[in-house]
């Protein structure tokens, strides 16, 4: 039974929990949905999720339970390891000013211990971050001041300042990649009739297609043909739990009883998909990620109450 959220939510899988962080009243709530054991391995099930009216669209779902809550404001997020969150914010303060305004602390990345509650400043910033990546141990920061780009980039306590301005190109070649948090020269297709399509992880290789055929590129410069993969929307998200890239269903057909779907790509060429259940969320910006117990779904659909 997916959990289907609505609105100002943000997803993070980390061993398979699905973790929404809600930003209600300025505040940052951590909600984790336990897994259940026996239905660990739902995730290979190719056949429709159930559905129960009573739970369907709930936000307090009997599963959940809020395990913190900081009086964060952030705009970025992204685990570290399974125990840390890295958040891009600043502090509520709890007061207002003249204005009625809420007041808040400076800008800054901090890293949020779940368990021990306790929030540290980890890197100043001189206003919101435009990217925030970390990946294995080096992070990627990117903020911007009045005229000027700001990065700070490498191994954890070994990060390097780069300013430039911002009407010139980052001192870098190639493109930022947000899997491995580094610019690198996109890769050529295997064959002049290819294109590339997504830059995976340097260490995964990159996916390349011709009109309905795509293949995985491994770094050996295996090809894998991607069985029944059929494209999906945008850039994928990588998936810890699963090893995997998922795709967003690209489909333009927004009826409730459209049918949709998640594909997720392994970095071992495997294929496989998660049905979505049909309902009115589907009416809008819909979202899924596999979990421990099924699918996690987001829907910003205008039809759900």
């Amino acid at each position: 039974m997916p959990t289907i959220l609505k609105h100002k939510a943000f997803s993070f899988l980390r061993k398979g929990l699905f973790v929404a962080v809600m930003c209600v009243a300025a505040t940052v709530a951590l909600c984790v949905q336990s897994p259940d054991a026996a239905s660990a391995k739902e995730n290979q099930v190719k056949s429709e999720p159930r559905r129960r009216a009573a739970d369907a669209l709930s936000l307090a779902a009997p599963s959940r339970r809020i395990i913190a809550e900081i009086p964060y404001a952030a705009h970025q997020m992204l685990w570290m390891d399974d125990d840390n969150l890295l958040l891009a914010g600043a502090r509520v303060l709890g007061t207002r000013d003249a204005d009625g305004r809420p007041r808040s602390g400076p800008y800054a990345v901090y890293r949020w211990n779940i368990h021990s509650g306790n929030v540290a400043e980890f890197m100043r910033t001189k206003g919101g971050v435009g990217i925030l990546c970390y990946d294995r141990g080096n992070i990627h920061v990117a903020y911007l001041t009045e005229d000027e780009r700001v990065i700070r980039e490498g191994p954890i306590g070994q990060e390097r300042e780069i300013v430039h301005k911002r009407s010139e190109k980052p001192p870098f070649t190639g493109a930022f990649n947000p899997y491995d948090c580094r610019y690198r020269e996109p890769p050529t297709a295997t064959q002049s009739a290819f294109k590339v399509i997504t830059v995976l992880r340097q260490d995964h290789g990159f996916i390349e297609a011709r009109y309905s055929t795509f293949f995985l590129v491994r770094p050996s410069k295996q090809r894998i043909l991607l069985e029944n993969f059929h494209g999906g929307l945008g850039g994928p998200r990588f998936s810890e739990f699963l090893k995997a890239y998922v795709f967003q269903d690209g489909s333009g057909d927004l009826s409730s009883s459209a049918d949709r779907r998640v594909w997720v790509i392994g970095i071992d060429g495997s294929v496989a998909h998660y049905p979505m259940p049909k309902g009115q969320w589907l009416g809008g910006g819909t979202r899924g990620m596999p979990v421990r117990g099924g699918l996690a779904m987001f829907s910003l659909s205008s039809s759900i109450m």
